[in-house]
């Protein structure tokens, strides 16, 4: 399984797992987010998806400036996967390819949200 000893767990090992969810369509592979709940406790995030054919390590890992809060797939479009943070911002990732950089950001906006995102 995910253990903090063996592969992906090295990755995982400092963080709290903070949300998870299953892909709509392809349901071997479940995105786990990684962050604080505490505010005082803050550092980066991280968000991870995980397939039941590798348990060993994660398919995808997307490292965030802020702690994962809520995370989730799209419905229509299940390899884009949706990630709220404890700093207010919402990055949209596309699973499909290995790049790490998100392909939506709401950072880049002007009027950005400020509070924790707990839903998406």
């Amino acid at each position: 399984g995910i253990n903090a000893e063996y592969g992906g767990g090295v990755l995982t090992k400092s963080h709290n797992i903070s949300c998870m969810t299953w892909n709509k369509k392809n349901h071997d592979i479940l995105a786990v987010g990684y962050g604080e709940y505490g505010f005082t406790n803050q550092k980066c995030g991280m968000a991870c998806c995980w397939s039941i054919k590798n348990p060993e390590y994660p398919e995808r890992v997307y490292k965030t400036t802020s702690g994962i809060t809520a995370l989730d797939f799209s419905l229509q479009n299940p390899n884009l996967l949706a990630v709220g943070m404890y700093n207010g911002t919402i990055a949209v990732y596309n699973v499909r390819f290995s790049s790490q950089l998100a392909i939506l950001d709401s950072n880049e906006t002007p009027s950005n949200h400020l509070g924790p995102v707990w839903e998406i």
